[in-house]
């Protein structure tokens, strides 16, 4: 969901001239309308918390069925909101922050006088209505989560879980967002900063180093701690130790019960965190803990954030390079103006969907064999590992076991979260089947554009026991896969240079 509402948000923000208000109804008259659709939009968050709650009371035992209904609601409110956004942009609320917004010459000199940061006025609409829907979804989640079959601890508060959503927003999509803004602000202010092609070079390697340091933060935002000592971090520096990987810190992400996930931050050992939620530590075995831990590991061992990082930066090259190919090349028509901002916005977030997507579910394919290899003994086919059992250094092993248990972490995962696989089977007839159906395949495409469903990777594991090499031929493939696309960026990149010359590649950009 995160990508599609980067996509939606930076379109929001883009320099465009957005319709005047319906009805000639001016500033005052397109504030209201606003209003009007953002209070619409809050019953309607209502109204869904409200029927989840209702039924709950009335059926505690269908708690699953209920919770998938509570899923498809708020997923449907999701895409009813970004339409709801993007109807009061057409309607004149993007015209009237401009409007109001652009002050005179002896405020701010030259041709755009918009005042820098103005766009955050732009999307005040949308905060409302999406911190007031979690506000009032917080009574359905905490009925579901009083009612969960595993103990979740205490749930939040009503302003604690908007914050706790809240630090998720910011790490996913309003950073990015807000550096946007502040440079399109700054471009307003100083308009000439970027005609030399030396400032777009310095500025896109300022925009690597973001890359490369915004995960570093991840323990800030989303308020974690330390793991404390105890058996389970003893066990995993163990486990660090065998597997030859550094890093700064374990931490443990308070979600009060809601998520059971774990991550690793961070390029250089000195910033990496690797993180498990708290539903995640209390509802799995010390095994399968480690073979997260391993899966985790894996991302640093294979180089995935690192390659990540440069594959984004040539990306962008790449596609600036292709949008000025086609625009200078004879006989094309090209959309001008606001309508190039957006096709150039959308393009890239299709771009980043299908092909960035495709490589990053090949990576994450990699580190789960990782962490199938963290908890793995040196008798391929052994059938169980017992206190003596030796585990393979350096994750250079692969046994049936120690495929087993990965397998056992993934479908834990599933289970607890609420990601069940029979709920995706069930037959649904009439229209309103066919909209549930397609509103769930929608939500799971965009859920798991990064790293496939956790029924697809369990799939693939179960392949690897016996395959006779077959492991070994998926990292063939996948290591070629990578690298082949990295070095056809990069000599698309060298071409256009040579080409047409390295101030022109940095035109498109």
């Amino acid at each position: 969901m995160s990508l599609l509402l980067l996509i939606f948000l930076t379109i929001a923000c883009l320099p465009v001239d957005w319709p005047e208000p319906l009805f000639g109804v001016g500033t005052e008259g397109s504030a209201a309308i606003s209003g009007v659709i953002v209070a619409g939009l809050l019953l309607v968050a209502r109204f869904f918390s409200h029927r989840t709650v209702s039924r709950l009371t009335l059926d505690p035992s269908s708690r699953e069925s209920i919770a998938r209904g509570h899923g498809l609601r708020r997923l449907s409110f999701f895409f009813l909101n970004l339409f709801g956004f993007v109807l009061l942009l057409v309607c004149g609320w993007g015209w009237t922050v401009r409007h109001a917004f652009t002050v005179s010459e002896d405020y701010l000199p030259g041709a755009d006088r918009y005042l820098p940061g103005a766009e955050l006025v732009i999307l005040v609409p949308y905060f409302i209505s999406l911190i007031g829907s979690w506000a009032l979804f917080f009574d359905a989640e905490r009925a579901l989560h009083l009612a969960a079959p595993y103990v979740r601890g205490t749930f939040w508060t009503r302003g604690g879980y908007i914050l706790y959503l809240l630090r998720q927003h910011l790490l996913m999509v309003l950073t990015p967002v807000f550096l946007m803004i502040a440079q399109l602000g700054a471009l307003r202010a100083f308009p000439t900063i970027l005609d030399s092609p030396w400032a777009k070079l310095a500025a896109l390697f300022g925009l690597f180093g973001c890359i490369l340091l915004l995960p570093s933060f991840v323990p800030l935002v989303l308020g974690l701690q330390p793991m404390p000592a105890g058996r389970v971090r003893e066990r995993l520096e163990r486990a660090a130790s065998r597997l030859n990987v550094r890093y700064r810190g374990l931490h443990i992400w308070d979600t009060r019960g809601n998520l059971a996930t774990a991550m690793v931050t961070g390029l250089f050992p000195r910033l990496r965190h690797i993180v498990f939620t708290d539903l995640l530590l209390s509802t799995m075995s010390d095994d399968e803990i480690e073979a997260v831990f391993g899966h985790e590991v894996g991302h640093v061992k294979h180089g995935h954030l690192f390659y990540y990082a440069a594959f984004l930066m040539l990306s962008f090259l790449t596609l600036g390079a292709a949008y000025r190919a086609v625009e200078m090349a004879p006989g094309t028509t090209m959309p001008t103006g606001d309508a190039a901002l957006v096709v150039t916005v959308l393009t890239t977030g299709i771009y980043l969907f299908v092909v960035f997507g495709f490589i990053s579910r090949k990576c994450e394919r990699q580190a789960d064999v990782f962490g199938c290899k963290t908890v793995s003994c040196s008798d391929p086919d052994c059938i169980g590992h017992g206190p003596e059992t030796s585990l393979v250094a350096k994750g250079r092993g692969l046994c049936r076991t120690g495929v087993g248990i990965f397998v056992r972490a993934l479908e834990r995962v599933e289970e607890i979260n609420g990601q069940t696989r029979e709920a995706d089977r069930i037959e649904r007839r009439g229209p309103i089947g066919w909209f549930s159906g397609a509103l769930r395949f929608v939500g799971i495409s965009l859920a798991t554009w990064q790293h496939s469903t956790i029924a697809k990777r369990v799939a693939f594991l179960k392949t690897l026991p016996g395959s006779n090499g077959g492991e070994q031929r998926f990292q063939f493939q996948v290591t070629l896969l990578r690298w082949g696309l990295f070095l056809f960026l990069a000599g698309s990149i060298l071409a256009v240079s040579l080409w047409k010359g390295w101030r022109n590649l940095l035109e498109g950009v």
